[in-house]
């Protein structure tokens, strides 16, 4: 193998798995963004005529009930959805995504 198709071959392994690392990072953040967000509008009290709760996006007091598979609904769907989207989606790009192979 000549020293430029090695630096080719190094170059598409690089960019392979930054390609991967950039999608783990953007995945990672909507989670973040998604849980905590949902969470501080759905589990937490705030004022009746505070912006969010006119526009419907937060509750003026926090949800205990309903229940959802026992837990209270801003749990499930802050906490417990996203960690199942998470999971399934780690398990569907590891099985799909292609290996790169390391040695010849």
């Amino acid at each position: 193998m000549t020293a430029e198709e090695l630096n080719a071959r190094r170059k598409r392994l690089y960019d392979h798995a930054r390609w991967e690392g950039r999608l783990t990072v953007f995945l990672w953040l909507a989670a973040l963004v998604w849980t905590v967000g949902y969470c501080w509008l759905r589990g937490y009290d705030h004022d009746a005529d505070a912006l969010l709760v006119r526009w419907g996006w937060a509750v003026p007091n926090a949800e205990v009930f309903p229940l959802r598979l026992g837990m209270p609904n801003w749990i499930f769907w802050g906490v417990f959805a996203p960690w199942v989207m998470a999971t399934l989606l780690t398990a569907t790009l590891s099985f799909f995504l292609p290996d790169d192979p390391l040695r010849e």
